[in-house]
């Protein structure tokens, strides 16, 4: 057998920049930015190069949560949403250079076999060859291979300048720390509620807070016509149960007309915004005008200030217009991106 020969530097390195792209989708399917050991095990890849390409994503102000949320599926529309995403990211970030670390030299037999780089232990020196009576406690968290260490200082994270207008931008999926003249640091890996959640939890809490006083206020007996002010109410009487019933019907609807309005795409066209209009309004208009008279009463029931009693159920009316507006707006945001792509 001849002696093996060293012919080129290494057996077909993959670049950092061919990884971004598959480190991107990686991240979109975890709904977070991937860490240094799932970008090795995932891209076979050592651990200077995962610790830049994680450096590079998390300098890319991504809302990865959403993303996953928007981008995920097997539908044609959302396959070419996240191709158009993946590609205008990776247009935004700064090339970056190869890891030194995939540049040793390779051993090559004559007849063609790969030999893989074996360090001399004679020539290593003492601080990289591992005590294996002694092994560290961090042993299985760091790679101990030649030319590397675990204390690998990571790359700056790269300044980029303004994007251009794309699917990202419209899915909401881009922060403003990408523009010039603000605070390009690192994303918090710390969890954020989407703006969908606050509308939908705003859009429950109402809900849930007209209910229970439609609900209550059918409890009130009635004052009686001509009744005086010695009037009491009879400790026997009790409502009806459709009475019950009813009262919790009204914001149920204005939900199920939110639900439709923002999850259907609807076609383009007058006439059927007039549709979404003229079945949005009386809806919510009713569902407004019971909620408001039935907690008014209710508060006064509870004896409360007459000031309180007439603006204290605008708080709640207030809450769920505005969520009922969120919800439809962003329902809207992704139909009209779902249709451009």
């Amino acid at each position: 057998m001849s002696a093996p020969t060293t012919t080129r530097a290494s057996s077909y390195p993959v670049p950092v920049d061919g990884l971004l792209s598959r480190a991107l989708d990686l991240g979109i399917d975890l709904g977070e930015v991937p860490s240094r050991n799932r970008l090795m095990a995932e891209l076979h890849i050592g651990p200077a190069k995962a610790n830049t390409i994680r450096q590079t994503l998390l300098g890319e102000p991504i809302e990865w949560a959403l993303a996953k949320e928007l981008l995920t599926g097997d539908d044609a529309a959302l396959v070419e949403a996240r191709a158009h995403f993946t590609a205008d990211a990776l247009a935004r970030l700064t090339p970056l250079a190869d890891d030194p670390a995939d540049t040793e030299p390779v051993q090559i037999e004559p007849d063609g076999r790969h030999l893989h780089a074996v360090p001399d232990v004679d020539t290593v020196p003492p601080s990289l060859v591992p005590d294996v009576d002694n092994p560290p406690d961090t042993a299985g968290d760091t790679v101990a291979y030649p030319g590397t260490s675990p204390d690998v200082e990571p790359a700056p994270v790269p300044v980029h300048s303004a994007p251009s207008a794309d699917v990202a931008a419209s899915l909401g999926l881009v922060t403003g720390a990408a523009y010039p003249g603000t605070n390009n640091q690192p994303v918090s890996r710390s969890p954020k509620l989407s703006g969908r959640v606050w509308a939908y939890i705003g859009a429950l809490l109402g809900g849930s807070v007209s209910i229970a006083a439609n609900v209550a206020h059918s409890f009130v007996q009635p004052r009686p016509t001509g009744a005086g002010p010695d009037w009491i109410p009879s400790p026997e009487w009790a409502p009806e149960p459709g009475a019950v019933v009813g009262a919790t019907f009204w914001p149920v609807a204005l939900f199920v007309v939110i639900e439709i309005l923002a999850r259907v795409p609807w076609p383009e066209g007058a006439r059927w915004v007039v549709a979404r209009v003229c079945g949005l309004l009386p809806v919510a208009l009713v569902a407004a005008v019971v909620s408001y008279r039935h907690l008014s009463g209710l508060l006064g029931h509870y004896g409360e200030d007459p000031l309180t009693v007439v603006i204290g159920p605008f708080a709640v009316d207030g809450l769920m217009v505005v969520a009922t507006g969120a919800i439809i707006a962003l329902g809207r945001i992704k139909n009209t991106t779902t249709k451009e792509n």
